[in-house]
């Protein structure tokens, strides 16, 4: 690991210092910095046999992408973050140590943009089909589960499911303390929270999603999320991603005759746009949800 972080650290550094010398302002070389280390970050905890930068491909920078939309990022950002390794994939062609820019077949165009935002969302029976299904593995069917249902039944983002501590449940009241505050759970994900460490002392310090013993990395993640599309019967047009199960909270808070405003608490979803696109939702579909 240590190996990889410098390697890919070192190339970085060289061609922040060309920026130095082309006379970039600070400012610019630290956002440049700021950018390609979450990139690096993001290689290291998903693709951690990427060991080089000649070793990327198009499929890297894309699910990268996928990840900064999962974020709630905005699209002015996300499309700086590709422009920013757009031009140091161009100064490591320059510098004969990669072949090709993969940036130039990661396409920004605005019909791709609009098909990854877009809402997709599953339907109650469709949410209870996924999780009756979700226990395939039986090592880490307790775990998974109750991974599933905080991201479809109490709306947590990735990140949130991922830094979660013993610590941060309260089992008995069926609150979780997320983003500063205590959030409310029903009875199905404090059951399956409990069932993780059953018959175990869990240290209030330590992570609730491990693997392997450590915290829980995002491919691991999102290798459960990715296996609710396996589901048999799931009759749907479009893939489940951790987004399609937290507009499905969305929503189905939106049925019960919950706000938009307690909905932003909730799921955490601050950002003006994608309310918007909720309340819309709300509007037009919730009569229809089975």
């Amino acid at each position: 690991m240590k190996k990889t972080e410098n390697r890919t650290t070192k190339k970085i550094q060289v061609y922040l210092n060309h920026l130095y010398y082309k006379g970039k302002k600070d400012s610019t070389i630290a956002a440049y910095r700021a950018d390609l280390k979450s990139f690096e970050s993001y290689l290291r905890d998903s693709y951690p046999s990427v060991d080089d930068f000649a070793k990327i491909q198009v499929k890297h920078l894309s699910d990268f992408r996928k990840l900064l939309v999962e974020k709630e990022f905005k699209k002015s950002t996300i499309k700086r973050k590709i422009d920013v390794l757009h031009a140091f994939f161009e100064y490591l062609v320059e510098n004969e140590t990669v072949k090709t820019n993969p940036c130039e077949k990661l396409l920004m165009n605005k019909l791709e943009s609009r098909a990854e935002l877009e809402f997709n969302y599953l339907t109650m029976n469709q949410v209870r089909l996924i999780v009756a299904n979700a226990t395939h593995n039986r090592d880490t069917c307790y775990r998974d589960l109750a991974m599933l249902k905080l991201v479809v039944y109490a709306g947590f983002k990735k990140n949130e499911v991922m830094d979660l501590k013993n610590g941060d449940i309260d089992a008995p009241n069926q609150m979780v303390q997320i983003r500063g505050r205590m959030i409310p759970v029903n009875k199905e994900v404090s059951l399956a929270l409990q069932s993780i460490h059953e018959g175990k002392v869990a240290e209030a310090e330590d992570y609730v999603f491990k693997s392997n013993g450590e915290k829980m990395s995002q491919r691991t993640f999102t290798n459960v999320i990715e296996r609710t599309n396996k589901t048999p019967g799931l009759d749907i047009d479009f893939k489940i991603n951790s987004e399609v199960l937290r507009n499905s909270f969305c929503i189905h808070l939106a049925k019960n005759g919950v706000g938009i405003i307690e909905i932003s608490e909730l799921s955490g979803i601050t950002d003006g746009n994608r309310l918007a696109e909720i309340e819309k939702y709300i509007v037009r579909d919730t009569k229809d949800i089975g």
